[in-house]
């Protein structure tokens, strides 16, 4: 979620992690990646520190999906990855009024390439203005990330470095195998202590 949409919730989300996009981080040791618990909030400053993250704990956690919470910003960021969108729109019959700051999610869904799964009426309930309705949309082509290991290294001396680790090892287990079929001992470990 976006810095705007955490401080108008207040608080982490109870039960899960808030990965908050911000410009402006604020560290909290009792609430970083290494104290985690159940309910935790982490900062980060740009799109890919927020998927490292996030990816990281959904693995951790055993949990395949991650979700983009707002704002509109965030939605803008993040769209090119979404594979579902759980829609809630409010039916008010009418144009309505936005004020000038008002977030709204603007993405153009294509019916070509969305099926929904699920739209259900929800009823006004006493304190609401208007009924709504809650829309589930799959992607039909989903959407595939990945990243490289090469990719994790920035600075072109640990590149280099990491590389010819690899190509002596590959050299190694070609010299140690003989006729047999080559079984390299990659190394994954990537930074050393």
């Amino acid at each position: 979620m976006g810095r705007k949409t955490y401080v108008s919730i207040g608080r982490p989300l109870p039960g899960r992690v808030s990965v908050v996009l911000s410009r402006k981080s604020e560290f909290d040791e009792r609430n970083s990646f290494w104290h985690s618990g159940e309910t935790m909030r982490i900062w980060t400053e740009n799109r890919e520190s927020a998927l490292f993250f996030a990816d990281v704990l959904s693995i951790a956690r055993e949990q395949p999906d991650f979700f983009v919470v707002g704002g509109a910003e965030m939605y803008r960021i993040f769209e090119d990855l979404f594979n579902k969108i759980y829609l809630t729109e409010v039916l008010t019959g009418e144009a309505v009024h936005r004020e000038p700051n008002d977030a709204i999610f603007e993405y153009k869904i294509d019916n070509r390439k969305w099926r929904t799964i699920t739209s259900q009426y929800v009823p006004a309930g006493p304190q609401d203005d208007y009924p709504s309705k809650f829309i589930v949309l799959e992607r039909k082509t989903k959407n595939v990330r990945y990243v490289e290991v090469r990719d994790y290294y920035t600075e072109l001396q640990s590149k280099k470095f990491w590389l010819a680790q690899q190509l002596e090892l590959f050299d190694q287990a070609k010299l140690a195998s003989g006729n047999k079929p080559i079984s390299v001992p990659y190394q994954y470990q990537l930074f050393e202590g």
